[in-house]
């Protein structure tokens, strides 16, 4: 059964290197800046905008319907696991890979997985690649030293691991500190080219790095490389309201988990209804009553009715060496309060201190 996932497929034919020079010219620009500052020491510490989106772990369930508070502890769970992920280096130019064929990412060894995605891509310096599995949805990263290798290592459709092939889908993610903004009611028909030059044409002012339709709606994500979304964004002539994009959960309609996509999925594809779960006949208005993976309330999956449809935040727990910083802070803070509160020597509690004067009597 076929299912809408965000995003636009593109024919290898139709692949053009310079549709990816908006950005990784800012990623370049981003070096050149961050070695100005900071000299050739990056500061390590720096973390990815994800990019790559945010999830949780695939299980081997069977096709079904988890309880609710199943599901949300599975939620908490994949935004911290999220929240962890080590920051590669910042430097770098990433490339986002994709597993299509029922390659499951995280049980694979990073550097037996980066060994085949080398030789697929004709690389022979591994000192110039770190690549970095994401615990959650089935994907990894590549961050690469040289702009050629990115270029080569985007390109790739398939990789051999173990003797069997597998199909990949690559893009290449903007760089760090960049944000992304939604338009709605703005695409048309236009092709991702077309979308792209009007808005960059049209916005001379905003650093526009990437923009697609978002999923089958008529709304646009634009990603910018800049440090806030710009409020307003003109587009095909018309001036729209731009909202920051806040990532939701993903849902995989084919095992009925959250933390991936339909397309990732590593299970066998069960031919179930996207809305339902339910066995039955492709309709081409489906009347049946949706469930939401999510909560598994009576809606499609993460529209607006589900209250759980964005990631939890979640807060960095403090180290031991804070807490005890914290709780030397406090303990300071409650003596100076408790001095102050004390009376003086020869002063009774509730008694009134009267002042005195250089001659010794009282006023």
């Amino acid at each position: 059964m076929e299912v809408p996932v965000q995003g636009t497929d593109m024919d290898p034919s139709q692949y053009d290197p310079r549709d990816w020079t908006q950005v990784l010219r800012a990623q370049a620009n981003l070096r050149e800046t961050r070695h100005a500052t900071h000299g050739t020491n990056a500061d390590p510490s720096v973390r990815e905008t994800p990019s790559e989106s945010r999830e949780t772990p695939q299980t081997t369930t069977t096709p079904g319907l988890q309880s609710s508070s199943m599901q949300l502890r599975i939620l908490h769970t994949t935004a911290q696991k999220i929240k962890q992920l080590p920051p590669l280096p910042p430097d770098g130019f990433k490339v986002v890979f994709r597993s299509q064929g029922g390659l499951d990412l995280t049980t694979l060894q990073p550097r037996y997985l980066l060994t085949a995605l080398m030789q697929a891509a004709a690389l022979t310096d591994p000192s110039t690649l770190t690549l970095r599995i994401h615990p959650v949805n089935n994907t990894c990263t590549v961050s690469a030293v040289n702009e050629k290798d990115a270029l080569k290592l985007v390109q790739l459709k398939h990789i051999t691991y173990d003797k069997h092939e597998y199909a990949m889908m690559a893009y290449i993610a903007p760089p760090d500190r960049s944000v992304r903004g939604v338009i709605t009611n703005a695409y048309w028909k236009e092709s991702p080219q077309e979308l792209l030059a009007d808005l960059i044409s049209r916005n001379p002012h905003e650093t526009i790095l990437d923009a697609r339709r978002k999923g089958v709606t008529r709304s646009i994500l634009i990603t910018f490389g800049q440090a806030t979304v710009p409020r307003k964004i003109v587009y095909g002539g018309g001036l729209h309201l731009c909202t920051p994009y806040t990532p939701r959960v993903e849902t995989c309609s084919n095992c009925r988990t959250i933390g991936h996509r339909t397309d990732v999925c590593i299970q066998p594809r069960t031919h179930r209804c996207p809305r339902c779960s339910q066995l039955h006949p492709k309709e081409a208005h489906p009347t049946c009553t949706p469930v939401c993976i999510i909560c598994e309330g009576p809606h499609l999956s993460g529209t607006r009715e589900c209250k759980h449809r964005h990631l939890p935040k979640v807060t960095r727990p403090k180290s031991p060496r804070e807490s005890r910083s914290q709780e030397g802070v406090d303990h300071s803070l409650r003596g100076a309060s408790t001095k102050r509160s004390e009376p003086h020597a020869g002063q009774r509690k509730g008694s009134r201190r009267v002042p005195t004067n250089l001659h010794g009597r009282t006023s």
